[in-house]
């Protein structure tokens, strides 16, 4: 390499080397400017830390501040805290309450408003005890429209659209002035837990059992059970009228199981069950504003007169045949004793147009005490004084129609007295044992079973639906009629969890499905019984609600002694 070769070359070294040594320069003065703006920064904000910081960690400040840009509400927060999971708030009650809840008059009608022969439209919004709309339904009203000096009324039929409004109606049979109260039965809540937590449960009664031998006398404990597993138990089974239910009891200490001589249902042994399953914050469901419980203050409003209209639906009913219809009513009270069917067309029986209709037919009243209370109100229909009577069966024959008349109590009942155990009948049993096809059959299936699981009750249904299809094989004509639950009396709250009406409500809506296929007639008298001056009770008055009941009964066991009327 010459020598103007390696002159070249040294200078771009040189160039390269000063090149470097300035960029060197500019990154040291970067780094030295960005500590010094660090610690000018770092000065400032400590400075104006210190002089706030009593002010940042004040909680007053702190709640005016940090939770007004947030926006959330302070009480809010006083009752809120929160980690890295979970949100944890304190729950309040959001059932809906009698108090704040409301209802009011929505015809459309035109402007003549409300008249005879019309349809009174109620629309019921429901709200929880802070006054909010609630947006579900579930809950379970009763509404009642009445004239107390007429005294005449008629229940009305809910239609819950799920979003926390109701419609009622009401059939306006009456001119003149009408009172509607709303009530609050149960809430939707209340409603789940008796479905959910206590219904699907088996012992909530137990039997005191008792077991005799040669004058040696032991107690026992029983239960009707379908689901458990057990050892050493004495196990009573009736496979044509329970199926896999069974009715069960401690094995005595030494006396055989075929030793049970009688049965009572303990009390007591209803009540702790209850107390078992629901915990103290949950009685709330059962009490007031939440329990039976009115909705704001009686409605009143003003119908006009036509009765044109009124004998126009009276005259477009059809005879009592078989069915479960859904009538949007089924009837009214004209007076505190005449109730009107709007179900099917109906007449007031007396003693010698009974005897035509049941001449010859033995007539079987199956079931539980309401049962008992019907064949009562037609002995004194029939005027007949040689009665049979026994805790489980009264029986009586009458010569001049040649009308025998017989109630079956069906066993394992809910009662206060001891029963002989094997002198019980089911109700299934019966109707197989029935020859002559000349009979009228009425069945009721409800008050002694609210305790029973859903699954046991409908196994016990279904066995007497196939006893009445059988029946029906051998005897085509014989009538055969289910008579609905009604609302009852209940001695305290949980009375409205063992007996509820709700349940009593839901197994119409069982026998319905169960029956409705089968050529059977259905007696509702559910809106009857609620819609009477006369309180709610298991056991309505004879001489007026149980006499009308069974005028209705009569009409579906002859129509054709009053379809030309």
């Amino acid at each position: 390499m010459d020598a103007k070769s390696n002159t070249r070359s040294g200078g771009c070294m040189s160039r390269m080397r000063k090149m470097f040594i300035l960029f060197l320069g500019v990154i040291l003065g970067v780094i030295l400017t960005e500590l010094q703006m660090t610690k000018t920064f770092k000065k400032t904000i400590l400075q104006s830390f210190n002089a706030s910081k009593e002010n940042y960690f004040n909680k007053n400040n702190f709640s005016k501040t940090f939770l007004h840009q947030i926006n959330l509400d302070p009480q809010t927060w006083n009752r809120t805290t929160q980690n890295q999971s979970f949100l944890c708030t304190t729950a309040e009650i959001n059932l809906s309450s009698a108090k704040t809840s409301r209802f009011y008059l929505y015809n459309t009608t035109g402007k003549d408003g409300v008249t005879q022969g019309d349809y009174v439209h109620i629309v019921i919004e429901t709200r929880n005890a802070r006054d909010k709309r609630r947006n579900v339904g579930g809950d379970f009203f009763f509404g009642v429209m009445k004239n107390t000096k007429l005294k005449k009324s008629t229940s009305g039929r809910v239609i819950d659209y799920n979003n926390g409004t109701y419609s009622v109606y009401f059939y306006a049979s009456w001119h003149g002035s009408a009172e509607i109260l709303i009530t609050l039965w149960y809430t939707k809540e209340a409603i789940q837990w008796i479905d959910t937590m206590y219904k699907p449960r088996e012992r909530h009664v137990e039997w005191d059992g008792i077991f005799t031998h040669a004058n040696k006398t032991e107690h026992s404990r029983c239960y009707v059970v379908r689901n458990e597993i057990y050892l050493n138990k004495c196990e009573y089974r009736n496979k044509n009228a329970l199926g896999d239910t069974v009715f069960a009891c401690d094995k005595p200490p030494t006396l055989p199981c075929e030793s049970l001589e009688q049965a009572r249902a303990n009390g007591e042994s209803v009540e702790n069950s209850i107390k078992t399953r629901l915990r103290p914050d949950q009685e709330i469901l059962f009490k007031s504003p939440y329990l039976t419980s009115a909705v704001g203050s009686p409605l009143t409003i003003m119908i006009k007169d036509n009765s044109k209209q009124l004998k126009k639906d009276l005259d477009d009913r059809l005879s009592c045949t078989s069915g479960f219809p859904t009538l949007m009513s089924t009837g009214f009270w004209e007076t505190e004793s005449r109730w009107i069917s709007l179900a099917c067309k109906t007449s007031h029986w007396t003693e010698t147009t009974a005897g035509e209709c049941l001449r010859g037919k033995t007539v079987y009243l199956l079931g539980d005490s309401t049962m008992r209370q019907w064949h009562e109100s037609m002995t004194d229909l029939m005027d007949v004084n040689n009665i049979s009577r026994s805790n489980l069966r009264h029986f009586w024959r009458g010569t001049e129609y040649n009308i025998s008349l017989v109630f079956n109590f069906h066993p394992i009942m809910i009662g206060s007295k001891y029963n002989s155990f094997w002198k019980q009948k089911f109700s299934a049993d019966v109707i197989d044992e029935i020859e002559d096809c000349n009979a009228a059959i009425v069945l009721s299936l409800t008050y002694h079973f609210c305790t029973w699981t859903k699954e046991s009750y409908i196994e016990r249904l279904n066995h007497v639906r196939r006893a009445i299809i059988r029946l029906q094989a051998r005897c085509p004509d014989t009538v055969v009629m289910i008579k609905s639950s009604h609302p009852r009396d209940h001695n305290n709250w949980k009375g409205h969890i063992h007996s509820s009406d709700w349940t009593l409500f839901d197994m119409n809506r069982i026998l319905s499905e169960i029956f409705s296929d089968i050529g059977v007639k259905y007696i509702d008298i559910w809106d009857m019984s609620l819609s009477h001056f006369h309180k709610n009770n298991v056991h309505m008055p004879l001489e007026t609600v149980i006499r009308q009941q069974i005028d209705l009964m009569l009409s579906f066991v002859c129509p054709a002694h009053i379809s030309s009327k």
